[in-house]
């Protein structure tokens, strides 16, 4: 469940255990949104499977008009080792996460020579972005729950 306040915010996680070298050098999952007066608001769900050669899976779905400011949305993000799905108060999105499913589990390390860091903290309300510091997320978090 969250909630978001308003603020224009580029890129931030609502959950995440990811590293982001770069396309080749990604590693981890990560539960994230931008929310722009410029570019409207989306939620993303992506993670890297261990067929995927070191890049992120993606997936995102759109908040028509925005998400409201104080309201509580139900938000869930899962993957099967083929699919990733993504769902906003049910409204859900499945896309496959490698172009010859099964896709495997999510790798959590990155390829040799991508000089990423080797692991990355679980975060709950911040992603941290390429090259380090962190995008704080604007509202509220509660009742995350992770199954492995």
């Amino acid at each position: 469940w969250s909630t978001w306040d308003g603020s224009d915010v580029p890129h931030a996680g609502l959950a995440a255990a990811q590293v982001d070298g770069g396309a080749g050098c990604q590693a981890g999952w990560a539960l994230a949104y931008e929310s722009t007066s410029v570019y409207g608001a989306r939620l993303q769900w992506y993670l890297a499977p261990s067929e995927g050669g070191g890049s992120f899976a993606f997936i995102e779905l759109d908040v028509g008009g925005g998400f409201d400011v104080g309201r509580w949305y139900h938000v869930v993000a899962s993957y099967d080792g083929s699919n990733l799905t993504l769902s906003l108060d049910g409204d859900r999105r499945t896309a496959p996460a490698c172009a010859s499913p099964p896709c495997g589990a999510v790798s959590y390390a990155t390829p040799e020579g991508c000089g990423a860091a080797a692991g990355a903290p679980f975060t709950i309300g911040m992603l941290v972005p390429r090259g380090g510091g962190g995008n704080m997320h604007k509202g509220a978090v509660m009742s995350v729950r992770l199954w492995g």
